[in-house]
């Protein structure tokens, strides 16, 4: 079973591997016990989180919204994320997401998450100049996430770094500021 410690790196084994968790706000060393006891006891899966969960005195029960009326709005609010997701047209015969979940910013201050079609983002430079951003954020963790396959995906990595390059030399000669 894994364990851990009181080391300040937040490190913990699992047999003879060290690994070490990023510790936050929410992710903390008891709920990471706590995922590491349901995953050897039961199997970590979202219903035995829940479950576990359910108990007042678990680390992991103030992560999860309790009351069900408050917990329902939020849900339906998903539900409507994840349809408006789901929505597609047909562009020569292949199918394409319609809408983006982006920032806009509403003035120098202000900042509201919406919807808006690839077309609008496209076209308008912030917005688009925001989705490149958040694909290399995205591509970044992905790269983190397997970089233990540097070897086999090494061809794929260089093409990471060449567009990050590409990107941050952009930035510096102010091509992707807002316009």
């Amino acid at each position: 079973m894994a364990r851990m410690g009181s080391n300040p790196h937040n490190y913990i084994f699992w047999g003879v591997i060290k690994l070490e968790y990023k510790i936050n706000k929410r992710v903390t060393k008891s709920r990471i016990n706590e995922i590491l006891k349901i995953k050897e006891n039961c199997g970590l899966t979202p219903e035995n989180v829940v479950d576990a969960a359910r108990d007042k005195n678990n680390p992991l029960h103030d992560i999860f919204e309790w009351n069900n009326s408050k917990a329902g709005k939020q849900w339906r609010l998903q539900q409507a994320r994840m349809f408006i997701n789901e929505i597609k047209v047909i562009i020569e015969d292949k199918e394409i997401y319609v809408y983006e979940n982006v920032k806009v910013m509403v003035d120098d201050v202000t900042v509201n998450r919406e919807y808006k079609t690839l077309t609008e983002i496209k076209k308008t430079p912030y917005m688009r100049k925001q989705i490149l951003k958040q694909a290399l954020d995205n591509i970044k963790m992905w790269k983190e996430k397997y970089q233990l396959y540097n070897k086999e995906l090494k061809l794929i990595f260089d093409a990471i770094e060449r567009t990050e390059k590409k990107f941050r030399r952009g930035k510096k000669n102010g091509k992707n500021g807002k316009n």
